[in-house]
């Protein structure tokens, strides 16, 4: 194998690589961005019928007082409603379903190299080649 070759597969799995990196840290951003919804959705159901209440009492300052962070909790989640620019919530349901696909999908063996998993007592991990080994095989 010359250098030539051994440079072409060396941009090779370097793009690959590259390529596997983005689509992980785009699923892990995707899986913090869905956790986090999921809190946002159960707080605001939970203390909806509180903070109903909290505007029934015409936005009291004594009933905020003793409601304090059922009604900051409300506000946070109803902010972050507002930022993703939600007209109609998602159900819980529905959105752990999608995060058991994406966590399914970053935990795939392919995701990591390309290459099988190699189990460790109960531990999944992965062992990158190095160029060095690949060469040495590729010659043989």
């Amino acid at each position: 194998m010359s250098y030539e070759e051994l440079a072409d597969k060396t941009a090779e799995v370097t793009a690959r690589v590259n390529t596997v990196s983005d689509r992980m840290k785009d699923l892990e951003t995707a899986l913090n961005d869905n956790a986090a919804l999921q809190k946002h959705i159960v707080n605001y159901s939970k203390i909806r019928a509180t903070y109903v209440e909290y505007r029934k009492a015409g936005y009291s300052k004594r009933f905020r007082e003793t409601h304090e962070a059922d009604i900051l909790l409300h506000q946070a989640a109803k902010k972050a409603f507002d930022a993703l620019g939600l007209e109609k919530l998602s159900t819980v349901a529905l959105l752990r379903a999608d995060y058991a696909e994406q966590l399914a999908e970053k935990k795939r063996p392919t995701m990591s190299t390309g290459r099988p998993e190699m189990r460790c007592g109960s531990c999944l991990w992965w062992r990158p080649t190095s160029i060095v080994s690949q060469y040495t095989r590729l010659r043989a």
